[in-house]
């Protein structure tokens, strides 16, 4: 019988588990040592539902992009970590700048286009974006990645342009603002923290609950779902009118906690 070929998601899954723990918790694979990482879950309670009878991407744009009550919790989140080095990642450059309308500190990256430049532009001329981007060029793009690399800026929001082949050493914080929920998503996308650097002993990893929408809240279980599967430590707030105490799930439990 002929194997079945080996699914992205399962390689990458593979990658990460096949490795060697060192006593101090790092990890070791093959030539890299990547750090363990803990996931910080923030529930998304509204009393209205903007993505009520939508389906796909209309759900999706109504649901997380221009959620309005969900992006300043992220916003509000993310200025918790105010010396760290952050990254929030969105699935399209609408949201990514609906975010910076919060967040203006924070830069931009998204791939060079001129459906991209277009979007910019738009955000701009609607008021989204009270001050004008210049305009992503491959150039720019480089002098992003590289000073985030080197630890020069610290505050960014990107596309799925950094997914992968980006190599953050010093990143200590990402912010899953995306709403995606796919094995290779919630591989690739947490990737991103795992790179070890001097005095960082563990990466943290922020998503959202989005518990006013049912399909989107099933797509956050799902996502905790992968994260359980790989063994990270997740800390989960209780709903607001459970009344029940906080309690984190412990890595690697594969037991459903009333909390999920």
């Amino acid at each position: 019988v002929t194997p079945k070929p080996e699914t992205l998601a399962s390689a990458i899954v593979r990658r990460l588990k096949d490795d060697i723990v060192n006593p101090d918790g790092t990890r070791r694979l093959a030539k890299r040592v990547i750090v363990p990482l803990e996931v910080e879950w923030h529930r998304v309670e509204m009393d209205t539902n903007p993505a009520s009878g939508l389906e796909g991407i209309l759900r999706k744009k109504h649901g997380i992009w221009k959620n309005e009550e969900r992006n300043r919790i992220i916003a509000q989140v993310a200025r918790s970590y105010e010396s760290e080095q952050v990254l929030i990642t969105v699935e399209t450059v609408e949201h990514a700048c609906r975010l910076k309308q919060f967040l203006p500190e924070y830069e931009l990256c998204y791939s060079v286009s001129e459906d991209s430049h277009n979007t910019v532009q738009t955000m701009h001329s609607s008021g989204v974006l009270p001050e004008p981007e210049p305009k992503m060029t491959p150039d720019r793009m480089f002098n992003i990645k590289r000073n985030f690399e080197l630890g020069l800026t610290k505050k960014v929001i990107a596309t799925s342009v950094w997914n992968r082949g980006v190599n953050f050493h010093q990143l200590q914080v990402l912010i899953r603002a995306d709403g995606l929920a796919t094995s290779v998503a919630d591989t690739q996308i947490p990737g991103r923290l795992s790179r070890l650097s001097e005095g960082k002993t563990h990466g943290k990893l922020v998503d959202f609950l989005d518990d006013f929408d049912d399909g989107l809240a099933r797509a956050a279980k799902r996502r905790m779902a992968h994260y359980r599967s790989k063994g990270w430590k997740q800390i989960v707030p209780p709903a607001s009118n459970s009344g029940k105490d906080h309690a984190p799930i412990l890595a690697g439990s594969r037991r459903r906690r009333k909390s999920d």
